[in-house]
Order: structure tokens, then sequence, then C-alpha cells
């Protein structure tokens, strides 16, 4: 069973040098980059969501306190107006209406779960939330005690951009990363390219003259070995003949 499992992992294997050697260059560095990606994604992303959540729930909540308090026509008015201008809310207000959708418990995904845990903590009544009105709002219903208040908000109030933008960053350096290993592993493993040909040529009988040892100093060793090698079996032949 483990022979079996080694085979299997031995023909997933690159067989050339070069593969291998990416391979294990890359490999903790991917290991490294899902790691960072993870942690920030559990702790960065779930804290910003949290407090971008609770910012807008609280606005909500300020503004349902005050229709409380001040249920008049002209303070509806300017608590539109205000909430309009310094939170990006706007309120419309729908008498006699009953809130025919509830959530009763929190949706699927970070940011959904985060608003419905602010507004269910600040918020004693019935509601319900769609982030999906369309591509750049979303909408919250709130049931008061003499109708329905939709509040229509901006998805930006929820979503933080410098997320995405952490992603785009992290992915552009690893494609540059990765860019770069290739160019030097390539240049790393030329010079035992050549060296393999010219022990080829040499092998069928064809003079290497223009062979130069390079590379890293083990390539280069090899191949200055090669050369002396070369020169005596040059030398004998010579002799012999």
């Amino acid at each position: 069973m483990g022979s079996e499992r080694n085979g299997w992992i031995k023909r997933l294997m690159p067989t050339g040098l070069l593969g291998r050697s990416l391979l294990i260059l890359m490999t903790p560095m991917l290991l490294l980059q899902i790691v960072t990606v993870l942690i920030f994604f559990e702790r960065h992303w779930d804290t910003v969501a949290r407090q971008l959540s609770r910012g807008l729930a609280g606005d909500v909540a300020y503004v349902i306190d005050y229709l409380g308090q001040f249920p008049d026509e002209e303070h509806y008015q300017w608590i539109q107006h205000s909430a309009r201008g310094r939170m990006q809310l706007d309120l419309v207000f729908e008498p006699d209406e009953i809130l025919q959708e509830e959530t009763t418990e929190p949706p699927f995904g970070l940011v959904s779960e985060e608003l419905f845990n602010a507004l269910d903590e600040r918020l004693a009544r019935p509601f319900y939330f769609n982030l999906d009105l369309d591509d750049r709002r979303l909408e919250i219903r709130v049931q008061l005690k003499d109708g329905v208040l939709s509040i229509v908000a901006p998805r930006k109030r929820l979503y933080n951009s410098t997320t995405y933008i952490f992603f785009m960053w992290i992915a552009g350096s690893a494609l540059i990363l990765y860019g770069v290993a290739v160019i030097f592993m390539r240049n790393q493993v030329r010079p035992i390219r050549r060296l393999a040909k010219a022990a080829d040529q040499f092998g069928r009988g064809v003079d290497v003259e223009d062979f130069k040892p390079e590379g890293a100093s083990e390539v280069r060793m090899a191949a200055t070995s090669f050369l002396s090698m070369r020169d005596r079996i040059g030398r004998h032949l010579s002799q012999r003949t």
C-alpha cells in the first residue's frame, strides 16, 4: 500500500531538474501565502465586517429611536434629510404596512451574519434586510408600530475595498516572485544541460571545443572534471595511435 502511494506521488512529481527545483522553491512560498490570507480573512476581515455592520446598525437604531420620540411629519422630514446627507441613508416610510418577511436565524455569509447580529442587538423589533437590492445598494426593512420603515444604504458601508486590494497585492506579488524564480532557476539549470549535451557529443565522438565551465560552483567543478577527463582520454588515444 505504501509503495503504491509513493509510486502515485512520484508519477505526479516533475521529472526535470527545473520542475523539481521550482516545486521545492515555490511550495513553501505558496503555503506561506495561503496561511497569511487565511489569518487575514479570519481576523482582519472579520473585525472590519463587524465594525462596519455595527456602524450601520447604530445609524438605523438612531433613526428609529428618533422617529419613536418625534413621530410628526416635520421631524420625519428633518431626519429623512439628515440621514441622507450625513449617514447616506434613504428613508421611505410605509404607513399601515406589516413586514411580511422576517429574519428568524442568521443568514449564510460573514457580512450577512455580522449585520444580522448587529441589528438583532440594537433593534428590539422585527426586521428584514436584502444585501443584493442592486449592484450598489442594500435595503433594511424594520417593523414599526404604525408601519414599515425602508432604509436603503450603499453597499460600500458594509464592504471594505482594502480587502480586495490586499488580495490583489498578494496575487501580484506571488506572480512576480514566481516569475523571478523561474528565470533564476532556468539560468541555474542551463549550465547543467550544456554539460549533459557536451558529454553526449563527446560520447558520440564529436569534438566539444566551445564548451566552458559556467554556473554554480558545483556545476563548474563537474564541468572542469569533464574537461580533464576529455583531455586525458584524448592523450590516451593519441599515445595508442
